[in-house]
């Protein structure tokens, strides 16, 4: 995960989504004492990038990950293959709360997404509902926040609010005061570098960075869910009409991203 802040207001436009930035105050600023509601942080390369565009290099400050800042930090969800499983992870964090506030729904922050691209999205919005299934059936109910990337591809924010685990989605930055209001993250902010990347299937890359044992789950489960939105499914129906004249079609996207190229569990239509 990375920081930064910026010393002028500034609005980040891209075609299809926008984001205003705002700065510490000239006193914080003088200080360097910056609130923690100013500073932006998860996968924000390209937000800075962008700042940078129009405030210059010195316009927009980088931060450390400093010990102040991790100590501020909610815990980390870490992977199965080097600690405990999600439920227990979880299950410790409730019983560290305040006895009046351990009824309370868990509230997890999913930093990066689960990646930028249209592949990844599909498949690893389908191992977060694979995880939050089974938190929902240990300790109840959790919700989770899915933070965006400002690079992350068109698209993948539908796919992302399409999937029932997800109760909210974000197409840019967390503040770190925000984050701070969470439970608990994941981070996939360094989704590329992460262990197992190339080395595993996918599906079972994302279930062990979620916190979810990949051999503990059906082979069965873990093709991914599509869901479709309605104009989208009216509009394929009637260009496949047109194209097919009742025999079968096989479509093939030679430009699409690899993980594209997978089985669907389920292919949830409109009625």
């Amino acid at each position: 995960m990375q920081y930064f802040y910026v010393k002028n207001n500034v609005t980040l436009q891209l075609p299809h989504k926008q984001h205003e930035l705002l700065p510490p105050s000239l006193d914080a600023l003088a200080t360097l004492q910056i609130p923690t509601k100013n500073v932006y942080c998860g996968n924000i390369v390209w937000e800075v990038i962008h700042a940078r565009e129009t405030l210059g290099e010195t316009g927009v400050v980088t931060l450390p990950n400093t010990p102040e800042i991790q100590r501020i930090l909610p815990p980390a969800i870490t992977p199965w293959s080097v600690g405990h499983d999600l439920v227990m992870q979880l299950q410790n964090i409730i019983r560290n709360r305040p006895i009046e506030k351990r009824h309370e729904p868990i509230k997890l922050a999913l930093l990066n997404g689960v990646g930028t691209m249209l592949g990844d999205t599909l498949v690893g919005s389908s191992a977060v509902e694979i995880a939050i299934r089974r938190v929902t059936e240990a300790i109840g109910a959790v919700e989770v926040h899915a933070i965006l990337a400002w690079n992350a591809r068109p698209g993948t924010e539908n796919i992302m609010a399409r999937a029932p685990a997800i109760a909210y989605v974000q197409g840019h930055s967390i503040t770190l005061d925000s984050l701070c209001g969470y439970d608990a993250y994941w981070d996939f902010s360094a989704l590329l570098r992460m262990e197992g990347y190339n080395a595993l299937p996918l599906i079972d890359f994302y279930l062990n960075n979620l916190g979810i044992d990949p051999e503990s789950v059906d082979s069965a489960e873990k093709l991914p869910d599509l869901r479709l939105p309605t104009a989208l499914v009216m509009e394929a129906k009637s260009i496949l009409g047109e194209m097919s004249q009742g025999r079968k079609v096989v479509l093939i996207q030679g430009l699409a991203y690899p993980h594209l190229f997978v089985r669907c569990r389920k292919l949830f239509l409109p009625k």
